[in-house]
């Protein structure tokens, strides 16, 4: 079975907030799913493997974010359940920040997420809500 690295980066960073204790945690990017018929963000190095679809062994329905379905592949989906399984064994506010993609129980919703990056301050000047925004935006 082919896997997807980016999704096991996610995992593990989140895996690694979570044992820091960092809360409130925002998602950007992740969106474990074919959003937009495509399996990554452009700009990636996966833009030109448009083989990673038929590697697949399956595609499967499941919740978007936007309240419909979205399809996704074995990997994302086993993605998708270990992120799900780490947010219900945690105890902290996780706010999934993409736009598209498959929902991701026990996270919170984009605009919830966004309203808070409102509040938080920014060392460099910079608004993190914006910064946040933006690249969940790219994914």
């Amino acid at each position: 079975m082919n896997v997807d690295h980016e999704d096991h980066i996610a995992a593990g960073a989140l895996d690694l907030a979570l044992r820091l204790g960092c809360s409130p945690i925002f998602l950007s990017g992740i969106d474990l799913a074919y959003s937009d018929g495509k399996d990554h963000a452009q700009g990636t190095i996966y833009d030109d493997d448009g083989g990673f679809q038929n590697r697949q062994p399956g595609l499967f329905e499941v919740p978007s974010v936007d309240g419909g379905k979205v399809s996704t592949c074995s990997p994302f989906l086993i993605s998708l359940i270990g992120v799900v399984h780490q947010l219900g064994c945690a105890d902290v506010s996780v706010h999934n920040l993409s736009p598209r993609g498959a929902a991701i129980n026990g996270a919170r919703n984009r605009a919830e997420g966004l309203q808070l990056l409102r509040g938080l301050p920014s060392a460099s000047g910079e608004s993190p809500r914006k910064r946040l925004e933006v690249e969940a935006d790219l994914a």
